[in-house]
C-alpha cells in the first residue's frame, strides 16, 4: 500500500505528464481500499486538474466521494484536494468542505480550516464559520487555534471579525489566546499581554 500511495502522489507531482494518467488513477481509486492510497490519489487528481487548467468532473466526483469515507485521513485529504484544485475548480466541493468544520475528527476540521485559508476569495466567504469554530470551547485547542490562524489569511473578511477575535485573547487555553494574538497582528493590530 505504501508503494501505491507513493506512486499516486508521484503522478500528482508530475504536472501535465502525470495528468495523462488520470484515468488510471481513477480506476485505482474505484477498487482501492487502503486509506493512504485513497488520500494520495485524491490529492493527486486535484493536482493533475490544476496542472491542466481544470479538474475533470470524474475527478471531482472521486474527490467528493472521499468526503464520505469512514477514515479521517481520507476526509482530511479530500479537504486538501479542494485547496489543491483551487478557485473555480473547487467551487462544486465547497459545501462538502464546509461540512468538514463539523466533522467528528479534529484532523479533518484542521484540514478544512487550513484549506479555507488557502482558497482566497472562495474560502473567505466562510470566515464567520471559522470564527464560530474558534469560539467553541468544546473543540480541541489545536482546532480552535488553526481556525484563528486561517482567519489571519482572510484579509478584509477576517479583519471584520477583529472584535470577535480579540475576545479570545483572554481564553484560558494558551494555544488559542496566542493564535488570537497572531491573527490580530496579521491585521495590523498590536496586542500586549495583560
Amino acid at each position: 500500500a505504501e508503494v501505491r500511495a507513493a506512486a499516486a502522489a508521484a503522478l500528482g507531482a508530475m504536472g501535465e505528464e502525470g495528468a495523462a494518467h488520470e484515468a488510471d488513477l481513477l480506476g485505482r481509486m474505484a477498487v482501492e481500499r487502503d486509506p493512504r492510497v485513497m488520500a494520495a490519489a485524491g490529492v493527486s487528481l486535484a493536482a493533475m486538474g490544476k496542472a491542466t487548467g481544470s479538474v475533470s468532473s470524474a475527478s471531482l466526483d472521486a474527490i467528493g466521494r472521499m468526503f464520505l469515507s469512514q477514515h479521517p485521513g481520507v476526509r482530511a485529504a479530500a479537504a486538501e484536494a479542494v485547496y489543491v484544485a483551487g478557485g473555480e475548480s473547487a467551487a462544486p466541493l465547497m459545501g462538502k468542505l464546509l461540512k468538514c468544520l463539523d466533522d467528528r475528527s479534529p484532523k479533518v476540521k484542521i484540514a478544512a480550516a487550513s484549506a479555507l485559508a488557502q482558497l482566497g476569495e472562495f474560502g473567505e466567504v466562510y470566515a464567520v464559520n471559522l470564527c464560530r469554530l474558534a469560539h467553541d470551547p468544546s473543540q480541541l485547542p489545536a482546532v480552535r487555534a488553526v481556525a484563528l490562524d486561517a482567519l489571519a489569511y482572510m484579509e478584509e473578511r477576517g479583519a471584520a471579525l477583529c472584535d470577535d477575535i480579540a475576545e479570545l485573547l483572554q481564553d484560558p487555553e494558551v494555544e488559542v489566546s496566542q493564535a488570537a494574538q497572531r491573527a490580530l497582528e496579521a491585521f495590523g493590530i498590536q496586542v500586549g499581554w495583560f
